[in-house]
C-alpha cells in the first residue's frame, strides 16, 4: 500500500516502534524506564477514614529507585502509581512495607486479583520522528516526563495535522511546523530532570526533607495572606499542572531559598543538641 502519509500513533508499551526503526528512516524509540500502576478494592470507610478526598504523594529515601509514589482515592479503591526506575515487584514490596505507607493501607492489601501492571515509561524523546510522509505521536515520539501521556498527545498531533493539512507533508515542512513543537516538549523535559533531581535531593537528606516540610506547612497556615510558592510548585510537579520550565521559574525566588535555608538550619540545630 502507498499513503500520502503514515502517522505512527503508538507507545512504548506497544510493539509498533519496531515497524519504524525497521523502515530505516532514522527513527529510534525513547529510552525507557518502568513504572508500577494497581487499584486496591478496599470499602468506603477505610478510604474515606485514612484518605479522606486527598491524593497522598509519598516521598521517602528509601526505596532509592523511587522517584514518587502516589496514592488517590476513588470511592471504595485507591489507585497506587509508583514512578522512578527500574521499578519492579521488589521495589512494590519494599514501598508496601514503609511505615508512612503502612499506616495508611491494611495490611496484606495486595493481591494477585488485583489489576496491575509495569508499564514503560518514556525518559526521552525518540530520534527521527519524522520524515518524507511520516510522522509520529504519541509517547514513543515525544511526551513530557513521567507525566500525561493523553495530554502530550493531544498537543503533538495537533501539531502533526496542522503541519499536514496547512502546509505539507514533506520532511522539511514537519521540520519547520513541526519539529519546534517537539523541541519544545524536549527542552521542558530538560528542566523536568532538573526539578526531579532538586525533589531527590530534598527527599534523601533528613534535613532538606524536614525544612521542605516546615516551609509548607507555613504556607498552608498563611495560604490566605500570601502566594503558597513552595506548596504549589510541589503541587504542579506532582500533578502536571504547568510546564516544568515554569516551575523551575517560580523556584528562583529568593524569600522561598531563605526560608528554606533557615527551616535547614533549624532541623541541623535540633540534631546537634
Amino acid at each position: 500500500m502507498e499513503a500520502d502519509l503514515i502517522v505512527g500513533a503508538f507507545g512504548v508499551n506497544s510493539t509498533g516502534w519496531k515497524i519504524f526503526e525497521g523502515l530505516d528512516i532514522g527513527y529510534k524509540k525513547p529510552k525507557t524506564t518502568s513504572a508500577f500502576i494497581t487499584e486496591l478494592e478496599l470499602d468506603h470507610e477505610t478510604v474515606s477514614g485514612n484518605f479522606g478526598s486527598s491524593i497522598h504523594i509519598i516521598l521517602i529515601p528509601e526505596p532509592k529507585n523511587i522517584k514518587f509514589a502516589g496514592l488517590i482515592p476513588k470511592g471504595r479503591y485507591v489507585s497506587l502509581c509508583i514512578l522512578g526506575k527500574d521499578i519492579d515487584q521488589q521495589t512494590v514490596k519494599g514501598l508496601l512495607n514503609t511505615p508512612i505507607v503502612r499506616e495508611l493501607l491494611p495490611d496484606s492489601v495486595m493481591s494477585d486479583k488485583f489489576c496491575k501492571c509495569f508499564p514503560k515509561l518514556s525518559l526521552t524523546t525518540a530520534k527521527g520522528g519524522f520524515a518524507d510522509r511520516m510522522v509520529v505521536i504519541g509517547d514513543a515520539g515525544s511526551t513530557r516526563l513521567f507525566k500525561d501521556g493523553i495530554g502530550a498527545s493531544y498537543i503533538m498531533g495537533k501539531a502533526a495535522a496542522t503541519t499536514a493539512v496547512l502546509h505539507g507533508v514533506g520532511k522539511e515542512h514537519f521540520s519547520a511546523h513541526y519539529l519546534p513543537v517537539y523541541n519544545r516538549t524536549k527542552i521542558d523535559n530538560i528542566y523536568g530532570r532538573f526539578v526531579f533531581g532538586t525533589t531527590n535531593a530534598y527527599k534523601n537528606i533528613a534535613p532538606l526533607t524536614e525544612s521542605m516540610v516546615n516551609v509548607v506547612k507555613k504556607e498552608q497556615k498563611k495560604r490566605n495572606e500570601a502566594f503558597p510558592r513552595l506548596s504549589s510548585m510541589l503541587w504542579d510537579t506532582f500533578t502536571g499542572n504547568e510546564t516544568y520550565k515554569n516551575i523551575f521559574l517560580r523556584g528562583t525566588n529568593i524569600m522561598m531559598h531563605v526560608k528554606l535555608v533557615l527551616e535547614f538550619l533549624k532541623a541541623l540545630a535540633r540534631r546537634t543538641k
